[in-house]
């Protein structure tokens, strides 16, 4: 597994670490020091995928959005309404 650390955002009690994994770049999101979840954005750019830290750490995304996208396994990732593999 080939990983590269890109960023990281922090804010009070917020970070958002900028990864690529795979060539595909993903964000880890942590609240108060404890990991909330991972999301992955296989099609889409460094720009949106660092914009999507920002907004997190910011307040624009929420904890309840980052539950909603994250990552459920390695292999598996939840969205609404469905799990996909």
């Amino acid at each position: 597994m080939s990983v590269e650390f890109i960023a990281e955002y922090e804010r009070e009690n917020k970070t958002a670490t900028v990864f690529s994994r795979n060539n595909v770049y993903e964000i880890d999101f942590y609240e108060n020091k404890q990991s909330i979840g991972t999301i992955s954005y296989p099609d889409n750019s460094i720009y949106y995928v660092e914009d999507a830290a920002y907004n997190y750490v910011t307040d624009v995304m929420t904890k309840e959005t980052v539950e909603k996208y994250k990552k459920v396994s390695q292999n598996t990732w939840q969205t609404p309404n469905r799990i996909l593999y």
